[in-house]
């Protein structure tokens, strides 16, 4: 599908998210945030300090129901919520590299598990010291530059992913 045809009703669900008092930020990210101009999903970010109050989030596969993929995070954890939800797949494999490299954990592993224990911080993506201590990552320049990469505009995400 076209950007142009999915921008309204993308601009529709943000506006409809941050109608919710729980929500303090909602922006689009995915494929639509990095310009290309087909898009084959849509993908929703929101910021929350009750992230376990959303149930539609990318631990699980999309509901047929569900307009669109919805990535929680908090504002500890929006920079790399915003580095994930904004991808491509492929520089998210090179980000959890990095980061695995500098002694963090990104992400959910490649089955789409956390890479967390569920119990003791949830099924949300983030960036997680070995022991599983959450990393505070509250830009997405911040969590870019923890885990080493530099940081580009979502335009270019495609090509940095080929540079790493």
């Amino acid at each position: 599908m076209k950007t142009i045809d999915i921008l309204q009703r993308a601009l529709v669900a943000r506006d409809r998210l941050m109608a919710d008092d729980r929500i303090f930020h909602a922006e689009i990210t995915g494929s639509v945030r990095r310009g290309l101009p087909e898009v084959g999903d849509l993908d929703l970010l929101i910021v929350t300090n009750d992230p376990w109050a959303f149930q539609c989030t990318p631990a699980r596969p999309r509901k047929p129901d569900c307009e669109a993929d919805l990535f929680v995070a908090t504002p500890e954890t929006y920079g790399a919520v915003l580095a994930f939800s904004t991808g491509p797949r492929e520089l998210n494999r090179h980000l959890r590299e990095k980061a695995r490299e500098k002694g963090y954990l990104f992400d959910f592993a490649s089955d789409g598990t956390p890479v967390v224990v569920e119990a003791k911080h949830g099924p949300f993506i983030g960036l997680y010291a070995l022991d599983g201590a959450p990393v505070s990552t509250p830009t997405e320049e911040q969590f870019f530059r923890l885990v080493g990469v530099p940081h580009v505009p979502p335009p270019f995400r495609e090509w940095l992913a080929t540079q790493l």
